[in-house]
């Protein structure tokens, strides 16, 4: 026992002496040295105990290691099982060639390593209505599986533990701003905008998406090009001819803007402003009545129409609406057009120019009313706040206004927006990338949309 406990004291300091030599690390000087004299046998066992200890050590680290690289080869196939039964063959190399041979069998899986990394009840499209699932509602190909799903309310497809369809997404949901009743679910699009038309401030939501909006279905009826003055007739614009108007007709165009001026002898006259008119004819006007005012039109080659005129086309060609524009008196010329044709006001498109004048032009009887910005300043959001709370036709702006992005703030509220006025292909691109759905021009009548 005293041997033996001399040979582990041994060993103990033969090893911290050589932990300190590999440190290079010396003995504190200030510290007797502890030295241990052994006799030879005692050194032997020593050394002996030691070799055997390492031999262990390295023979547990190459067990392990053989361990390891020993693993069989069957846990790196892939194996197919229909239930609790595999053979020899439906063992393979690749996870898709283990996939083809389970999908042959009904309720099949695939191990590898000893783990289930397949199941064929994952990748077929399974019916739910509701929590209810049938053994007969498992299909192969997810088409079937919807065919099958559509005849169930309520109703949705799990694969591979997901939700991968739905029938209340697949269906037309009509909505009045955040309401939606039981009633308001179809199958088609057709049935949906049907109901939605209905009700104001509807649309129409499909798998999340809204693909209908009233205030959208609108303005597809609206026209892209209004002609400006009249239209352009032989080089000269806002003419505001009859001549200018038979054109733009026979362009296509269905809504023309007319200028409107109050003579000295209180009659209305198609007419831009009189200095311009004087500019193109060659004439100066001493009184600026209206027979003045036609003298010198047919003079220079042009047929002037006086309101009366104006309506008397209007009935012979029922297909267009005029757009009005005057300077200053809208409030008396709209009062008058109201009293002389009552018939026609649903034809005449009012502008109004400041946001007072939109409830007396209501109050008159007309229904689409344009709110043109060129007179009065207003800042974008008060433009928009008006917009929300009025039903407008349109919006009107100058080119410069479209930069602000006032026109898709409006657009988003599904208000038409145009522009004036516009003469070139490049201008109108411009217009339309800053949101302008519509433009006044002179010359770029009978486009296409």
């Amino acid at each position: 026992m005293k041997s033996a406990i001399a040979v582990f004291s041994a060993l103990g300091i033969l090893l911290s002496t050589a932990a300190f030599a590999e440190e290079n690390l010396e003995p504190d000087s200030s510290e007797e040295a502890v030295v241990v004299e052994l006799d030879s046998s005692d050194q032997a066992t020593a050394v002996e105990f030691e070799n055997s200890r390492l031999e262990e050590s390295q023979e547990s680290q190459e067990l392990e290691l053989e361990e390891k690289n020993q693993k069989s080869p069957d846990d790196q196939l892939y194996r197919v099982y229909q239930g609790d039964i595999h053979l020899a063959n439906w063992s393979f190399s690749s996870k898709e060639a283990a996939i083809l041979e389970a999908l042959k069998w009904g309720n099949s899986h695939i191990l590898h390593s000893g783990e289930k990394v397949w199941s064929y009840g994952d990748q077929l499209y399974r019916v739910y209505q509701g929590s209810t699932h049938l053994a007969e509602w498992s299909f192969a190909s997810k088409e079937a599986a919807i065919q099958e799903a559509l005849k169930w309310r309520n109703s949705h497809i799990v694969q591979n533990r997901e939700r991968v369809w739905s029938y209340g997404d697949q269906m037309y949901k009509v909505y009045q701003g955040n309401t939606h009743l039981d009633n308001w679910t179809f199958k088609s699009r057709e049935e949906a905008i049907a109901e939605a038309l209905k009700w104001k401030n509807s649309h129409v939501l499909r798998n999340g998406t809204i693909i209908w909006r009233e205030v959208d279905s609108k303005n597809e009826s609206k026209p892209v090009y209004i002609a400006h003055g009249g239209g352009e007739y032989e080089g000269f614009k806002i003419s505001n001819s009859k001549e200018a108007i038979l054109s733009s007709l026979s362009k296509g165009v269905e809504h023309i803007e007319i200028d409107f001026v109050l003579t000295d002898d209180n009659e209305y006259v198609l007419l831009h402003d009189w200095g311009n008119f004087q500019a193109w004819t060659g004439t100066t006007l001493k009184y600026k009545t209206k027979e003045e005012f036609k003298k010198a039109s047919e003079k220079a080659g042009f047929t002037a129409l006086d309101l009366d005129e104006l309506v008397e086309l209007m009935r012979e060609y029922p297909q267009f609406k005029v757009v009005t524009d005057i300077k200053s008196g809208n409030k008396e010329f709209l009062s008058e057009l109201k009293r002389k044709y009552p018939d026609l006001s649903n034809r005449f498109i009012p502008q109004i120019y400041e946001e007072e004048q939109y409830s007396w032009a209501r109050k008159l009887g007309f229904g689409d009313i344009i709110y043109s910005l060129y007179q009065v300043w207003r800042s974008d959001s008060e433009v928009i706040e008006f917009a929300k709370e009025n039903n407008l036709f349109a919006v009107t702006m100058a080119k410069e206004r479209t930069f602000s992005g006032l026109p898709k703030h409006l657009s988003k509220l599904g208000i038409m927006t145009y522009c004036h006025t516009i003469n070139t292909i490049e201008e109108m691109e411009s217009c339309r990338e800053n949101g302008i759905a519509g433009i006044y021009t002179d010359s770029l009548l009978g486009l296409k949309r």
